[in-house]
């Protein structure tokens, strides 16, 4: 019964109109915008989130707007409905833009890196939970097009010498 849906909203539906009227109205997000439409007509922008299945855009967005929002090292786990909300549309905002807006971030995030000096501050610090999930989170290769750019962003701006592996594939 924990995942029955069905089980646990037979409580609130007696009272579903008047929560449905005392509920607050707010804009909808690029991102909340976008799944509508794709829902609706299919792929509807061209470009990288139209070329990913419609989970992995959503998961996309999700991700690397919440390190744009909350910082290198948001707790996933732990962020509330108005968290991924933003985090998604920051997301949205970023992704639309296909390469050039991931580029984008993670140069801002190479950028404002405070590098201390330590041999071991390479990519996994620098891009923090971007990098883990894309790393060791998400073995689906759905997500290889983003294991693409990201991993094509490292090996071209950091010192990855010959032999190295970044997400899966050998530098040359």
């Amino acid at each position: 019964m924990l995942h029955d849906w069905s089980h646990h909203v037979r409580t609130v539906l007696p009272s579903l109109s008047r929560l449905a009227a005392e509920a607050g109205a707010r804009p909808l997000t690029g991102l909340e915008v976008y799944v509508t439409e794709r829902l609706t007509h299919g792929p509807v922008r061209g470009g990288l989130l139209d070329a990913l299945p419609l989970y992995i855009a959503i998961a996309a967005c999700d991700l690397f707007g919440a390190v744009a929002t909350l910082g290198r090292m948001p707790n996933l786990k732990r962020l509330t409905d108005e968290e991924w909300r933003v985090a998604g549309g920051a997301g949205f905002d970023i992704l639309a833009d296909g390469q050039a807006g991931i580029e984008n971030l993670l140069e801002n995030l190479r950028r404002t890196y405070p590098y201390s000096g330590a041999g071991t501050e390479g990519p996994q610090a620098v891009f923090g939970r971007i990098y883990q999930v894309l790393e060791f989170g998400r073995e689906d290769k759905a997500f290889d097009p983003l294991r693409d750019l990201v991993g094509n962003f490292i090996r071209t701006r950091f010192p990855v010498g010959p032999g190295h592996v970044v997400f899966g594939k050998t530098h040359r």
